[in-house]
């Protein structure tokens, strides 16, 4: 009889294959997927949705454990150190609420300069999710 001892692969956030904080090259270690493809499908799906997005990935640097480590970040999570990140979440989720469900037609407003100007809504809500990108990024990138 031939026995298996294989351990169970765990799904990880990488800290050799990182631009944030780790999840997609994590996933694409675990997939066993070049993670430069699920990063170009995660902007894809990010200029579908982007407060989808956000909060998926946010869920996930939280919900999956940091390479070397057994725990989620979620289970040592101390507020008052991670307010820049929670603060750039609602700027970025009141951006997207802003900007409304047709983010393609922002997007052609935008790329396509002999269009209209931009409305004072659009303005506002592309400051705000830009903003809290920002402040998204800049905090996971010491996480």
């Amino acid at each position: 009889m031939i026995e298996l001892s294989q351990t169970p692969r765990r799904l990880l956030r990488s800290e050799r294959d990182k631009v944030i904080a780790g999840v997609i090259g994590g996933l694409g270690e675990y997939l066993n997927i070049d993670s430069n493809i699920l990063r170009l499908l995660a902007v894809a799906l990010f200029i579908v949705s982007p407060a989808v997005m956000a909060l998926l990935y946010l869920a996930a640097v939280f919900l999956i454990p940091r390479a070397g480590s057994d725990k989620p970040l979620i289970s040592s999570i101390d507020l008052s150190k991670h307010s820049t990140l929670i603060i750039g979440l609602i700027l970025f989720l009141i951006g997207a609420a802003l900007l409304g469900p047709s983010a393609a037609a922002t997007a052609s407003i935008i790329l396509h300069p002999v269009e209209p100007l931009m409305t004072f809504q659009l303005a506002i809500s592309l400051i705000l999710l830009i903003v809290g990108l920002i402040m998204m990024i800049s905090h996971l990138k010491k996480i």
